[in-house]
């Protein structure tokens, strides 16, 4: 049977340096500003690379081509998910959204203090791994990349394998 929290869309309760927070599911609109976080930081990624160009044509067709490509960015593709997990911006984002719902007065900076704390956001990741049925192994040594699917079964409601899993909705 699945876990009462899967079925109701529940919160969980983490405590992080003495605070209690609960994360939540993402909602619908949570959702969709998760996405236009990510095809935003995509198109700022595409501004960075071409600081420092001086040709204004190379400029405007590197900015139209981001901007072309950041349109077709789908939240559970690879890079969308590459984008979101893989900086801090990113995370923050995804936990801010978590945590807005039951805690309406929380900060982004807040989060940006809470996930740039390693202990505090391997609470959160171990958190997550709980809410979405992955067996808690062995602790990761420290700087080892996480491993495992449920990133992607979040998103799309399957693993990468095409393992059968639930709706594409976003569950903490």
């Amino acid at each position: 049977m699945r876990e009462l929290h899967k079925l109701t869309a529940a919160s969980i309760q983490v405590v992080i340096r003495g605070a209690t927070y609960r994360l939540s599911p993402l909602s619908d609109r949570d959702h969709s500003e998760l996405g236009l976080w990510i095809k935003q930081h995509y198109l700022l990624m595409a501004r960075e690379a071409i600081k420092g160009e001086e040709n204004a044509e190379v400029r405007q067709n590197v900015l139209l081509a981001a901007a072309e490509h950041a349109s077709r960015l789908s939240l559970g593709s690879d890079e969308a998910i590459e984008i979101l997990w893989k900086n801090v911006d990113g995370i923050a984002q995804f936990v801010w959204l978590s945590l807005r719902r039951e805690h309406p007065d929380i900060t982004k900076e807040t989060v940006y203090e809470i996930t740039s704390d390693p202990e505090a956001l391997e609470q959160i990741y171990e958190a997550l791994d709980v809410l979405e049925g992955a067996p808690l192994k062995k602790k990761r040594r420290q700087g080892q990349p996480r491993k495992g699917n449920w990133i992607r079964r979040m998103f799309t409601g399957r693993s990468r394998s095409g393992t059968a899993g639930r709706r594409s909705r976003l569950q903490i």
